[in-house]
């Protein structure tokens, strides 16, 4: 009996030893075949290798040596509150889908999901506490889905998710397509898809979007 017990757990062993060296053997083959995956980028970036992310920029991740800590110390300017409670909102049931507001001298500019500019002026003093009313009739800069948006001087630009870059006189009304398309490496030229937000450095002039290159599924 302690012949065949001894017997039956050597098969045993040697059944789980074959098993487990298959496995092995299967978990290095896929390693090797799904390496080249985690190296490389998804399309239409696949031609792109991807890089190790030097060591003093991962201490700056959040948990590193030099980054926030996990979960984040809510402290100081970041101490919560409830300021916010005390909020009031303009134009509700007025003004719908404005991705943004942007100052044009006293006056505040929104651009609803229709492609309508809206002006709204302030009713009385900031001591008083300020509040707006809108005025005048919108501007209507569509067809297209007008997202971010920028005022600088006289000129509104927009970012359209349809016809791209917009410059938008706001003295005349008069409405500009300043970018479409973009050059890309390869010296060919691709719609500009999706614009969705930008900013103007004062300095330079510099327009800096933010944007999509492959159409939306």
């Amino acid at each position: 009996m302690s012949a065949n017990n001894t017997l039956l757990q050597k098969r045993a062993q040697a059944t789980f030893e074959m098993k487990f060296c298959s496995f092995a053997v299967a978990a290095v083959v896929a390693a090797a075949l799904l390496a080249p995956l985690f190296q490389r980028m998804p399309a239409p970036f696949d031609d792109t290798v991807a890089v190790d992310i030097p060591l003093e920029r991962q201490e700056l991740y959040p948990g590193g040596a030099n980054g926030s800590t996990i979960p984040a110390a809510l402290n100081g300017a970041f101490s919560p509150n409830d300021r916010l409670r005390a909020a009031k909102r303009l134009f509700e049931g007025q003004v719908f889908g404005s991705e943004s507001v942007a100052m044009h001298g006293t006056s505040l500019l929104m651009i609803d999901r229709g492609g309508y500019v809206h002006r709204a002026v302030p009713t009385n003093a900031p001591a008083d506490g300020l509040d707006y009313e809108l005025r005048g009739p919108p501007l209507y800069i569509g067809p297209g889905r007008p997202l971010g948006f920028h005022v600088s001087g006289d000129t509104l630009l927009v970012c359209d998710s349809l016809k791209g870059l917009l410059r938008v006189d706001l003295t005349s009304g008069t409405i500009e397509v300043l970018a479409n398309a973009v050059d890309t490496p390869e010296g060919t030229s691709e719609p500009l898809l999706y614009a969705n937000d930008l900013d103007v450095a004062k300095v330079s002039l510099t327009l800096t979007l933010t944007l999509t290159l492959t159409p939306l599924p």
